[in-house]
């Protein structure tokens, strides 16, 4: 019997490698290791890269503890005898196991598919051209494809030759980009952190599409030589293994971490990009998140989400996530070899290639277990299928205000690329008009930019004015209660509000709050920190009833929470303010241009995409 991923296996094999050496003695070593291979042998995974990498950690723990704990403190005459192979019962026992597991290990090495010399000297040539394809600065063509993925993503009509990129460049080039942006934040702030971990996830998510291309590049020239039981081999391996990996890598996270996949289909006649993301939960159990902004998002549309449709049209629809799936079902199950099996086996045609990426998601709908996320997904205008949905994964990975400022340093970034190539003399009249549409869409989406930034900071400074006045109140509460004045703040100061601030935000650290309160204040979200001043009804005469001790001590924490907002709310106001000067002075357009980059903003807020022929001053 065989299965993805024998997790009881994997599960006492992560307990034989962590513990320590200095627990074991060579019975104990040789008995749990004996036990562990035997028990795997009985449901072996089907991936022979499994096989080969539990058979070599056995190996490895056993070899480490025989060289720190035996080998290493015999004497110098047992290391001469050792050497002609003369050891104790004990010792020779473990050493047979290794050279039987090394046996095994070499076996099934032979038994994995490769190459002779011919096919690999051949295909060092294919690898050539695949650089080539994810290396676009070698090809103008290419080129204008790639900026076209990032300029264009919100215009119709786009003509066939800027359409279509291969996954693995999108991957490559919003990686290389995330890891520029990072360099301009503060060491070690949240937002860098954040980042650095969202940089890592896409960067797994290109390692996974350069394989699925250099595999579809090695099927294509083993078809053109008539191999087919060869492709079907191939095939079949890269698939246990990559079903393996990714369990294996579910399996390691930590409950609230996630782990990315790349997903989708290809066929002979084009393919489609889409991707997933695994959330782990306690109780080894995980949620699947499914991102599709363009080709089959209607199949997995819920009844009220095609109600939607059919009434008013959509642009936007929300994204799919599961309900909980335990390990165990995600080990013996046949979801996550589903989900894999369409990027790796080529369709014979795009309905069949369709069909086939859908299918584990229809099963999910047809059980009950896919439902509609909170995050809405904007679908993609044009062939665009990778890049829209890294774009929709990162938004909902980050707030707003965190995944402007790299919207605008990437199109920046775009708009350089794009002057420069324009630079290029040996560009054709059909490259330089394709230079220019381009151009003037990345100043639409950076004036587009430019109105969120006024409207999200014209709302912080709301949040900051009201902030400002409920913390006034509730001051004036307490000095009423305690019937002294309260102490002198002038409010009006920016940089005497910052120090009363960070004086309130860290006096609960080590005042009389108690356990609970001080996880409301830790927990408090920075942007929705919901503040009530006591109640304050009138008895006669006019006099205003006395606060009581609890709704004192309410208003204690209510000025710490208030601290915390008006904090971010400032901090959010410089950012956007900043953005609002970096944007007006590095427009570079005069006012006729001005003028018609409004025009089309308009049109695009209207129509929610601008046509690819009306991109020219």
């Amino acid at each position: 019997m065989s299965v993805h991923y024998n997790l009881v296996s994997r599960r006492n094999l992560k307990n034989f490698m962590q513990k320590p050496n200095k627990n074991y003695n060579l019975h104990s070593l040789y008995d749990e290791a004996r036990t562990l291979h035997t028990d795997y042998k009985k449901n072996k995974e089907k991936s022979l890269v499994a096989q080969i990498d539990f058979l070599k950690s056995i190996l490895e723990k056993n070899n480490d503890f025989y060289d720190t704990q035996i080998y290493s403190k015999k004497s110098w005459w047992k290391k001469i005898f050792y050497f002609f192979g003369w050891v104790p019962k004990d010792e020779s026992r473990l050493l047979s196991l290794n050279k039987s597991l090394k046996k095994q290990i070499q076996s099934l090495e032979k038994m994995k598919f490769s190459f002779d010399f011919l096919d690999k000297w051949v295909l060092s040539i294919v690898d050539e051209q695949i650089d080539s394809l994810v290396d676009s600065e070698k090809d103008i063509d290419r080129q204008l494809s790639n900026l076209s993925h990032r300029s264009l993503l919100s215009v119709t009509d786009v003509p066939d030759y800027l359409e279509g990129n291969a996954s693995v460049t999108a991957y490559r080039d919003y990686v290389s980009d995330l890891n520029d942006y990072i360099r301009t934040l503060p060491e070690q702030s949240e937002i860098q952190l954040r980042l650095k971990r969202i940089a890592v996830q896409l960067k797994s998510c290109e390692e996974q599409e350069g394989r699925v291309l250099r595999h579809r590049t090695q099927t294509e020239y083993l078809i053109k030589n008539g191999r087919h039981q060869d492709v079907q081999t191939l095939n079949e391996q890269l698939h246990d293994e990559m079903t393996f990996e990714a369990i294996k890598k579910i399996d390691n996270l930590c409950p609230g971490e996630s782990a990315l996949f790349s997903h989708g289909f290809s066929s002979t006649q084009g393919g489609h990009a889409t991707l997933f993301e695994v959330e782990k939960l306690e109780k080894d159990s995980s949620v699947f998140l499914f991102i599709n902004t363009g080709y089959g998002v209607q199949k997995s549309y819920s009844w009220l989400t095609s109600i939607v449709d059919n009434v008013f049209g959509l642009d936007k629809s929300p994204a799919k996530k599961t309900s909980p799936i335990d390990i165990e079902e995600l080990a013996t199950g046949s979801l996550m070899p589903e989900l894999l099996a369409p990027r790796i086996t080529t369709a014979p045609d795009i309905k069949t290639g369709l069909q086939n990426m859908l299918q584990p998601l229809s099963e999910l709908q047809r059980q009950g277990r896919l439902l509609d996320d909170d995050h809405q997904i904007k679908h993609q205008k044009m062939g665009s299928c990778s890049q829209s949905c890294i774009d929709a994964w990162f938004e909902r990975q980050c707030k707003e205000a965190e995944t402007i400022p790299f919207q605008i340093f990437r199109l920046k970034k775009t708009l350089s690329k794009i002057d420069l190539l324009l630079r290029n003399n040996t560009l054709n009249l059909i490259q330089r008009e394709a230079c220019r549409h381009m151009r003037v869409a990345v100043y639409v989406e950076l004036r587009s930019l430019q109105a969120r930034v006024n409207s999200l900071n014209e709302n912080t400074r709301n949040i900051l004015s009201n902030s400002l006045a409920d913390l006034k109140r509730v001051r004036e509460e307490n000095s009423e209660a305690k019937e002294k004045a309260a102490k002198p703040v002038n409010f009006e100061d920016p940089d005497e509000l910052e120090r009363y601030c960070k004086i309130k935000t860290t006096q609960h650290l080590n005042s009389k709050f108690s356990s609970q309160e001080q996880l409301r204040i830790k927990n408090a979200s920075r942007e929705t920190v919901s503040v009530k001043t006591a109640s304050r009804t009138f008895l006669l005469f006019g006099k205003k009833r006395k606060l009581s001790d609890e709704e004192i001590q309410e208003n204690k924490l209510n000025k710490v929470l208030l601290a915390k907002q008006i904090m971010h709310a400032s901090e959010l106001s410089n950012r956007y303010s900043f953005l609002q000067q970096n944007l007006l002075q590095q427009s570079g357009l005069n006012e006729e241009e001005t003028k018609r980059i409004d025009q089309l903003v308009a049109y695009q807020r209207e129509k929610g995409a601008v046509p690819y022929y009306s991109l020219e001053f």
